[in-house]
Protein backbone atom coordinates (compact mmCIF):
# COMPACT_ATOMS: atom_id res chain seq x y z
CA UNK A 1 0.00 0.00 0.00
CA UNK A 2 2.95 2.15 0.89
CA UNK A 3 3.97 2.28 -2.98
CA UNK A 4 0.88 2.67 -4.24
CA UNK A 5 -0.18 5.67 -2.17
CA UNK A 6 3.01 7.55 -3.15
CA UNK A 7 2.15 7.15 -6.43
CA UNK A 8 -1.47 8.28 -5.99
CA UNK A 9 0.18 11.28 -4.00
CA UNK A 10 2.25 11.75 -7.56
CA UNK A 11 -0.40 11.41 -9.66
CA UNK A 12 -2.37 13.91 -7.21
CA UNK A 13 -0.01 16.72 -6.92
CA UNK A 14 0.50 17.16 -10.67
CA UNK A 15 -2.99 17.20 -11.02
CA UNK A 16 -3.03 19.86 -8.65
CA UNK A 17 -0.40 21.51 -10.56
CA UNK A 18 -2.19 21.24 -13.79
CA UNK A 19 -5.29 22.47 -12.46
CA UNK A 20 -3.32 25.37 -11.38
CA UNK A 21 -2.08 26.00 -14.72
CA UNK A 22 -4.90 25.62 -16.47
CA UNK A 23 -6.87 28.05 -13.91
CA UNK A 24 -3.66 30.95 -14.62
CA UNK A 25 -4.02 30.19 -18.30
CA UNK A 26 -7.66 30.56 -18.25
CA UNK A 27 -7.75 33.78 -16.47
CA UNK A 28 -5.00 34.95 -19.27
CA UNK A 29 -7.34 34.21 -21.87
CA UNK A 30 -10.13 36.06 -19.86
CA UNK A 31 -8.02 39.29 -19.56
CA UNK A 32 -6.58 38.79 -23.47
CA UNK A 33 -11.17 38.22 -24.44
CA UNK A 34 -11.54 41.60 -22.34
CA UNK A 35 -8.42 43.64 -23.53
CA UNK A 36 -9.71 42.57 -27.19
CA UNK A 37 -12.97 43.67 -26.16
CA UNK A 38 -11.90 47.07 -25.21
CA UNK A 39 -10.03 47.28 -28.91
CA UNK A 40 -13.19 46.03 -31.05
CA UNK A 41 -15.47 48.82 -28.99
CA UNK A 42 -12.39 51.60 -29.83
CA UNK A 43 -12.24 50.49 -33.10
CA UNK A 44 -16.19 50.65 -33.51
CA UNK A 45 -16.20 53.88 -32.01
CA UNK A 46 -13.67 55.26 -34.54
CA UNK A 47 -15.33 53.82 -37.64
CA UNK A 48 -18.71 55.44 -36.40
CA UNK A 49 -17.14 58.90 -35.95
CA UNK A 50 -15.30 58.36 -39.52
CA UNK A 51 -18.42 57.50 -41.34
CA UNK A 52 -20.27 60.15 -39.89
CA UNK A 53 -17.11 62.65 -40.84
CA UNK A 54 -17.47 60.78 -44.65
CA UNK A 55 -20.95 61.97 -44.54
CA UNK A 56 -20.60 65.51 -43.54
CA UNK A 57 -17.83 65.43 -46.51
CA UNK A 58 -20.35 63.48 -49.18
CA UNK A 59 -22.81 66.82 -47.83
CA UNK A 60 -20.26 69.52 -48.54
CA UNK A 61 -18.89 67.73 -51.93
CA UNK A 62 -22.91 67.83 -52.86
CA UNK A 63 -23.10 71.78 -52.09
CA UNK A 64 -20.13 72.33 -54.18
CA UNK A 65 -20.87 70.62 -56.74
CA UNK A 66 -24.20 72.35 -57.12
CA UNK A 67 -22.19 75.80 -56.64
CA UNK A 68 -20.03 74.66 -59.84
CA UNK A 69 -22.68 73.75 -61.81
CA UNK A 70 -24.37 77.44 -61.30
CA UNK A 71 -20.89 79.14 -61.87
CA UNK A 72 -20.79 77.01 -65.24
CA UNK A 73 -24.30 77.91 -66.73
CA UNK A 74 -23.86 81.90 -65.62
CA UNK A 75 -20.05 81.81 -67.26
CA UNK A 76 -19.36 80.67 -71.28
CA UNK A 77 -15.85 82.40 -70.57
CA UNK A 78 -15.09 79.77 -68.29
CA UNK A 79 -16.95 76.88 -68.96
CA UNK A 80 -14.04 74.90 -69.77
CA UNK A 81 -12.26 75.35 -66.78
CA UNK A 82 -15.30 74.95 -64.20
CA UNK A 83 -16.33 71.54 -65.99
CA UNK A 84 -12.89 70.26 -65.15
CA UNK A 85 -13.55 71.62 -61.80
CA UNK A 86 -16.98 69.87 -61.67
CA UNK A 87 -15.57 66.54 -63.22
CA UNK A 88 -12.66 67.19 -60.17
CA UNK A 89 -14.96 67.28 -57.40
CA UNK A 90 -17.34 64.65 -58.97
CA UNK A 91 -14.29 62.12 -58.86
CA UNK A 92 -14.00 63.59 -54.89
CA UNK A 93 -17.66 63.02 -54.72
CA UNK A 94 -17.68 59.67 -55.54
CA UNK A 95 -14.22 58.74 -53.62
CA UNK A 96 -16.05 59.89 -50.76
CA UNK A 97 -19.14 57.93 -51.36
CA UNK A 98 -16.61 54.60 -51.81
CA UNK A 99 -15.64 55.76 -48.77
CA UNK A 100 -18.57 55.74 -47.04
CA UNK A 101 -19.55 53.11 -48.06
CA UNK A 102 -16.28 51.46 -46.73
CA UNK A 103 -16.80 53.14 -43.23
CA UNK A 104 -20.29 51.26 -43.38
CA UNK A 105 -18.38 47.95 -44.24
CA UNK A 106 -15.57 48.24 -41.56
CA UNK A 107 -19.04 49.23 -38.70
CA UNK A 108 -20.75 45.93 -40.03
CA UNK A 109 -17.37 43.98 -39.88
CA UNK A 110 -16.89 45.53 -36.18
CA UNK A 111 -19.83 44.36 -35.10
CA UNK A 112 -19.22 41.22 -35.93
CA UNK A 113 -15.93 41.15 -34.16
CA UNK A 114 -17.65 42.78 -31.08
CA UNK A 115 -20.61 39.74 -31.36
CA UNK A 116 -17.40 37.50 -31.72
CA UNK A 117 -15.61 38.89 -28.68
CA UNK A 118 -18.72 38.27 -26.30
CA UNK A 119 -19.19 34.64 -26.88
CA UNK A 120 -14.86 34.93 -26.22
CA UNK A 121 -15.85 36.20 -23.24
CA UNK A 122 -19.21 33.63 -22.30
CA UNK A 123 -16.23 30.88 -23.54
CA UNK A 124 -13.40 32.03 -21.49
CA UNK A 125 -16.03 32.39 -18.51
CA UNK A 126 -17.27 29.06 -18.49
CA UNK A 127 -13.41 27.42 -18.93
CA UNK A 128 -13.13 29.62 -15.88
CA UNK A 129 -16.11 28.30 -13.80
CA UNK A 130 -14.75 24.52 -15.03
CA UNK A 131 -11.67 25.31 -14.10
CA UNK A 132 -12.19 26.56 -10.45
CA UNK A 133 -15.23 23.84 -9.98
CA UNK A 134 -18.25 26.14 -9.81
CA UNK A 135 -21.70 25.94 -11.28
CA UNK A 136 -21.63 27.18 -14.67
CA UNK A 137 -24.23 30.12 -15.35
CA UNK A 138 -26.19 29.40 -18.60
CA UNK A 139 -26.82 32.73 -20.46
CA UNK A 140 -29.89 32.49 -23.01
CA UNK A 141 -29.09 34.53 -26.20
Amino acid sequence: AGEYGRGFTVVAEEVRRLAQNVAVEANKSTELVEEALLRVESGRENAESLQSEFEEISKSADSVAQIVSGISDASTKQGVGVRSVAQSISQIEQQTHRNEQYAGEVLSNVKIISDEADRLREIASILNQLVKGTDIEHSDE
